[in-house]
């Protein structure tokens, strides 16, 4: 007698978001690249935010970003981010997600859920800009730092970041 969860789990299928990162890799219209931002906001929480087109701008420059080269882009990265969490509709682990579609190999995505459970609060939606970042920034060092451990183990990186913080 099989699980149920795994009958259950043979009707569903998972949809890591290979149509919007084919997307991305394809377009250097802004248009086109508010429709994928869109469609990300879409497929992570079900509505739409308003982002202007020099963000947009700046998500495509992005993508070469990497984490032999982040020291020198950060300026850059950092006023991304914090275009991105001062557009309307769009808070932390919205932000990450966006930037993880636009290069999924550097940005990781903050799990408000992974952080919920770990820490036994709610992450704020009020985070200030300057504390957003700063917790982002500490994800890479992270990732950076513990890129072969994560490798071995498989852990998600905002799980071992998370409980380095609380610690």
């Amino acid at each position: 007698m099989g699980n149920k969860y795994e009958e259950a789990l043979k009707n569903y299928k998972y949809d890591a978001g290979e149509n919007i990162l084919n997307r991305i890799k394809s377009s250097n219209n802004e248009k086109e690249q508010l429709d994928i931002i869109n469609m990300i906001i879409l497929w992570k929480i079900n509505r739409r935010a308003i982002i202007d087109s020099g963000t947009i701008k700046e998500l495509m420059d992005i993508k070469t970003i990497n984490l032999d080269n982040l020291e020198e882009n950060k300026d850059k990265l950092k006023k991304c981010f914090n275009d991105l969490i001062s557009s309307k509709g769009i808070q932390l682990a919205m932000a990450s997600t966006i930037l993880h579609f636009y290069n999924p190999n550097t940005f990781p995505i903050i799990d408000q859920r992974a952080y919920r459970e770990l820490r036994s609060e709610e992450m704020s939606q009020n985070i200030k800009k300057g504390e957003a970042l700063l917790m982002y920034n500490n994800l890479f060092i992270l990732q950076k730092n513990c890129f072969n451990f994560i490798i071995l183990t498989k852990i998600p990186i905002i799980y071992i970041f998370i409980l380095i913080n609380m610690i």
